[in-house]
């Protein structure tokens, strides 16, 4: 993914800080052979930050899909001898010297998406359409190209980290650097050009991702079509507020009239596809409206399988989306807390405990996000203060 790293032109004239007070090792859960489990034992701390770099005394750490592609080597770029997890929160410990400027402060509660260091100069850091968290000469990803989240400090970017409410757990804001993000972007960008009350359709509705997509989008004033092809993705789907929930191994012909049924006869003006089966894609595209959007953010393991009737016949527009920026995983974080958004989790203690969240992944029983708490103490206070 990455072209390898062009030093950013705003790190010119600023070197690197030293890290004190910090013990020489911590505990860390790394990937040092591929379809074996993580390696929990002691490595050497941080010593030294970049001018963006934020370094956080790890809270809780969420495991994503992509940690178990990152445990069996399905990533080619991925190199064994890192800790997982690129869904980091915890408390500011230290900073380099350019983060201060903007707005962190050492003790602050914080939350970071996984990318560090964009080179500031292609076209996706400063073209028309900039998103730099599709830059393509980062640094690298925290979890999988860099260290990640499961030992008990970690290195992230200021740039792609924000400041959390006071209102918001460690336990709930984990989740959502990756997989709320990821919703979130994805329903904002489904719903351009669509008005409120239309029909949203999810496809993999009931997962990680899922769940937090019909809330992102019920709370933007959109009906919301849950579409899943498992019993306990059905469950949450309903859980999370879905307007309708469609079972997709009906088959293609039971599905769109179980929908047009409950719809009055309508389509969804927008799709996004959440489930990497081969089927999802092609779902996605027959419960979508002609001239309408579907957007696609899993990742299936080879390619995206889609009916060239359904795709082109139908005039489909396809999107991809990844992630997003700081300023939408702000706005995000907000929007959970000022809806009361529900993050299904389930809290496991200490990095021990991923080897029976690596079983529990493997099984696929769960719905939710599974999150470690690397610091017990501050997952206790957040407990002890209610905290959401």
């Amino acid at each position: 993914m990455f072209k390898g790293h062009r030093e950013h032109p705003d790190f010119k004239g600023l070197g690197t800080v030293p890290v004190e007070g910090l013990p020489e090792t911590m505990l860390a859960a790394e990937v040092h052979e591929f379809n074996k489990p993580y390696t929990i034992h002691q490595v050497p701390t941080p010593k030294s930050l970049d001018p963006y770099d934020l370094l956080i005394r790890v809270a809780v750490a969420s495991f994503c899909h992509t940690d178990a592609l990152i445990l069996s080597g399905g990533l080619e770029s991925t190199p064994s001898g890192f800790s997982g997890s690129h869904e980091p929160t915890g408390t500011l410990y230290a900073m380099g010297s350019a983060a201060a400027t903007l707005g962190f402060k050492l003790g602050d509660r914080v939350a970071a998406e996984g990318w560090r260091d964009p080179c500031g100069q292609c076209a996706d850091c400063k073209g028309p359409n900039s998103v730099h968290h599709y830059c393509k000469y980062m640094k690298g990803f925290v979890g999988s190209t860099l260290p990640g989240a499961f030992q008990e400090y970690t290195v992230v970017d200021a740039r792609f980290s924000v400041k959390l409410p006071d209102q918001l757990s460690f336990e709930t804001a984990a989740p959502l650097t990756c997989a709320g993000a990821t919703a979130w972007r994805a329903v904002k960008t489904a719903i351009q050009g669509v008005e409120r009350g239309q029909w949203i359709g999810i496809v993999g509705s009931g997962g990680g991702l899922g769940h937090l997509a019909i809330q992102f989008a019920i709370g933007l004033g959109f009906k919301v079509l849950g579409v899943d092809a498992r019993d306990q993705g059905l469950a949450l789907s309903k859980k999370a507020g879905a307007t309708l929930v469609a079972d997709a191994r009906t088959g293609r012909e039971e599905l769109l009239k179980h929908i047009t049924e409950a719809t009055g006869g309508p389509l969804m003006a927008a799709s996004i596809v959440l489930s990497d089966h081969v089927t999802a894609s092609e779902t996605a595209c027959a419960i979508t409206e002609c001239h309408c959007d579907v957007i696609q953010v899993a990742q299936p393991p080879e390619m995206v399988v889609i009916d060239f009737r359904e795709f082109i016949f139908r005039d489909i527009r396809l999107k991809g989306s990844l992630l997003a920026s700081q300023e939408e995983l702000q706005e995000m974080i907000q929007f959970v807390v000022d809806h009361n958004v529900q993050v299904e989790t389930r809290l496991y203690k200490g990095l021990e405990s991923l080897h029976e969240i690596v079983e529990e992944a493997h099984k696929a029983t769960f719905a939710g996000k599974m999150v470690v708490a690397v610091n017990v103490e501050e997952v206790e206070k957040d407990q002890q203060l209610k905290r959401l």
